[in-house]
């Protein structure tokens, strides 16, 4: 209205008056006229308003103009805020229901429209953005999302589709394969599911899992429960068939249910039925079978087992029944003389009754064997065999660990066996090829240092005369004995240092001192004229240069190289054969310049004698090397006699040589004791062989 008013204005009152009006006009009349009526006065009313018909259609066409309503849009600056604070919808919506006041096919309406077109590619890309960020955080540890996500976002861009129908089929069509894809690959299970009989039920389990976890929510739910429901009827039919003691079908269907729920409730409590239920059943068939060895170690091996503390008392009764039959075992065994097989059978007996009861009273006929122990330690000791002394207190050890005779006797007799045990080796001087130089006494010394640092434990070093003292005393050791006493021997091959000379004559060039000349520049400064050397300083006449000169210094190179061979092999004392017999060489070498001293001018080279080690440091330095090295291969030759002693133990139990066979054990088992390595086989085999031993 303001617009046609201004353009009568204009008819009426001219230029002027227009101009006057807009001034008092709305911001909107300025924002459609102004700059029009400014910009092109002519145009509206003419020069001199001769043509007033035109100015009056002119005024007819701005009333219509500034009668029409404008778009109800919103400025960019609205859409900008909007979408920075997530409220685009709201403007969609309001733009909507404008949209419908309008006239269809009006200018105003199609101006909305490209709004809500602009606006709804926004909302329909950041609503996708969104589905994808929700199905990036819903995926498992494998990075894998199941049918139930895709179909909630299958849901979720359903309202897209009223903002950007095109963005909306193409996402549509996306997510709409990967949910074909995946209900395939379900598909594929199921069938394979209903293909598997009874004994592939663990594997119908965990396939059963993977479809419930393929579907995920109400679906996965639901097939989870069809899972479970399967797992409770596998249990209840290992149940009953446990109760049948058909241990073996039970055990089996109960692997299964642990492969589904390994936190089943019940379910350990069956396996203990199992396991208490199926020693029962292979101890009882074993004894029925004249096999009483492997119905302890059927015991044995339960009592090892973690669920043995749960099961004890249900198999006290038998476990009962087993030690009363091992008692009289060992009874009988002792009746025929045969005292290493009662020994077996009342460990056994002591064994298991400790493992039930550990407070337990002994049987009267276990008292008995150990009275018999008793007696066989105390001859072993007035016969002075440790050996066997020793075996007998580790046998009232194990079945009576708190004896008297165990404590008062066997540190004692432990520390007598070791003695006897341990390697004797007696180092003789090494012998000298050359009367010149003397270092056998000290490389024998040296290699009996090394060998106590490295294996105390293992080897004893004697002199000569008490070896030979303890060597009257024994006798000499069977085939199936193991040598334990040596001698080392050995020879000194070569023990020189040979020292060479080498002249070395060097040419240097060196400063010796300086000269003065005449100055080239002073002579240019004479040749100017009177004004000129008045703007010149005046140079010296002379100069001073450096004098060189080539000197001829003298050296000599020095070089000493040391060798150290030595020879060694272990005797055997009482037989004088070689047993062992190796060589070892060690080189080293030793460099240095001596420079003769001399002056020329103001040249000074000082004297220089050359650094090196005396022939007797050399010597002793090798010594300690080939002393080490001849440690080392006696270590290979001596380690670990433990070992040694079980290996010939079990070659003297092959000659039928009994007495050797213990003798060799209690070594090894001493040993290992002191060395704190495992001991028990060695022992075991010990406690056995005493008794076949001693007569």
């Amino acid at each position: 209205m303001a617009v046609a008013i201004c353009a009568a204005v204009t008819l009426i009152y001219g230029y002027t008056g227009s101009c006057i009006f807009l001034l008092i006009t709305t911001k909107y009349t300025r924002c459609k006229m102004r700059l029009f009526i400014l910009r092109h006065p002519v145009k509206l009313i003419g020069e001199n308003m001769i043509n007033l018909r035109y100015g009056f259609g002119l005024a007819v066409v701005l009333i219509l103009t500034a009668c029409a309503t404008p778009a109800p849009i919103a400025s960019q600056e609205e859409l900008s805020k909007a979408e920075r604070e997530g409220q685009l919808l709201p403007i969609y919506n309001k733009l909507e229901g404008e949209k419908i006041k309008l006239e269809a096919g009006s200018e105003q309406v199609k101006q909305v429209q490209a709004q809500m077109e602009q606006i709804g590619k926004k909302m329909a890309v950041n609503k996708q953005q969104q589905i994808a960020a929700t199905l990036v955080a819903a995926k498992d540890a494998n990075g894998m999302l199941t049918y139930s996500d895709f179909e909630q976002a299958i849901g979720e861009l359903a309202e897209v589709k009223n903002w950007d129908a095109p963005f909306h089929a193409r996402w549509q069509l996306t997510y709409a394969q990967q949910l074909q894809d995946m209900k395939g690959e379900i598909d594929q299970r199921v069938t394979q599911i209903q293909k598997l009989g009874q004994e592939q039920i663990s594997k119908k389990l965990s396939m059963m899992q993977e479809v419930a976890n393929l579907y995920g929510g109400e679906k996965g739910a639901q097939y989870e429960q069809l899972r479970n429901d399967a797992i409770v009827d596998l249990y209840n039919r290992a149940v009953i068939a446990v109760d049948g003691k058909s241990y073996e079908e039970a055990k089996s269907m109960l692997e299964s249910v642990a492969v589904g729920d390994p936190e089943f409730i019940g379910l350990e409590e069956q396996k203990l039925r199992i396991e208490t239920g199926t020693f029962e059943q292979r101890f009882w068939d074993a004894l029925g079978a004249g096999h009483p060895d492997e119905a302890y170690q059927l015991f044995y091996q339960l009592s090892l087992s973690p669920g043995f503390p749960m099961v004890k008392d249900q198999i006290s009764q038998t476990a009962g029944d087993i030690s009363n039959y091992f008692i009289a075992l060992g009874k009988k065994e002792m009746e025929k003389g045969r005292l290493s097989e009662a020994y077996l059978a009342y460990k056994r007996a002591n064994y298991i009754r400790r493992k039930i009861n550990p407070k337990a009273p002994m049987s009267k006929d276990e008292k008995k064997f150990i009275k018999v122990v008793e007696r066989r330690f105390e001859r072993a000791q007035k016969k002075n065999i440790s050996e066997y002394a020793l075996a007998y207190l580790f046998v009232l050890k194990e079945l009576s660990p708190k004896h008297a005779l165990v404590k008062r006797n066997i540190r004692t007799l432990k520390g007598l066996v070791l003695e006897e045990a341990a390697v004797k080796l007696s180092p003789s001087p090494f012998s000298n090829s050359s009367e010149e130089r003397s270092f056998g006494r000290g490389l024998s010394s040296k290699v009996s240092q090394f060998l106590l640092q490295k294996i105390p434990d293992d080897i004893r070093i004697l002199e000569r005369e008490q070896f030979d003292r303890l060597q009257r005393k024994m006798k000499e050791p069977g085939p199936s004995s193991y040598l334990s006493h040596y001698y080392l021997q050995g020879e000194i091959l070569d023990a020189e240092v040979d020292t060479s000379e080498k002249a070395s004559n060097r040419t240097r060039r060196v400063i010796t001192g300086y000269d003065t000349q005449s100055n080239p520049k002073y002579q240019e400064w004479l040749a100017l004229s009177k004004r000129e050397k008045r703007d010149v300083t005046k140079p010296s006449e002379l100069k001073r240069v450096v004098r060189r000169e080539d000197v001829n210094i003298k050296a000599t190179i020095t070089k000493k190289v040391g060798v150290f061979s030595a020879i060694f092999r272990l005797v055997d004392p009482f037989t004088a054969k070689v047993i062992f017999v190796d060589s070892v060489t060690q080189k080293q070498s030793y460099e240095d310049e001596s420079i003769e001293g001399m002056e020329l001018g103001k040249f000074k080279q000082e004297a220089k004698v050359a650094d090196l080690p005396s022939e007797s440091e050399i010597l002793e330095s090798l010594a300690d090397l080939v002393s080490e090295k001849i440690g080392e291969r006696l270590i290979e030759e001596l380690d670990k006699p433990e070992q040694k002693y079980a290996q010939y133990a079990q070659i003297a139990i092959d000659e039928d040589n009994l007495e050797a066979a213990a003798s060799n054990y209690a070594y090894a088992t001493t040993l290992a004791l002191q060395k704190d390595v495992d001991a028990q086989v060695y022992m075991e085999s010990l406690r056995i062989y005493v008794f076949k031993a001693d007569k």
